[in-house]
């Protein structure tokens, strides 16, 4: 007989070029409206904002509560450990 298939999945890679993405951030919102994306956050932090493809598009600053990041163009985005689409 033939050799049994292994039973542990194996990792084939990233979907996107990020390689370290940062874990998600506890009770942040990350939502867009109009074009701009919001990043609601319950504390002051400083977070990266990346393409799909991994390029580094800003290093946000974010205060607590609501805050607007305007001027991206429309793509897929990365940023705490989070996915968003800006349409």
């Amino acid at each position: 007989t033939g050799a049994l298939p292994d039973p542990e999945p194996h990792y084939a890679g990233s979907s996107t070029a990020v390689e370290n993405i940062e874990m998600p951030i506890a009770n942040m919102f990350i939502y867009v409206h109009n074009g701009v994306l919001y990043i609601d956050t319950p504390e002051d932090l400083e977070m990266n904002l990346y393409t799909a493809t991994g390029m580094l598009v800003r290093h946000l600053e974010l205060h607590s509560g609501v805050n607007a990041v305007e001027g991206l163009q429309k793509g897929v985005y990365i940023g705490g450990g989070q996915k968003v689409i800006v349409y």
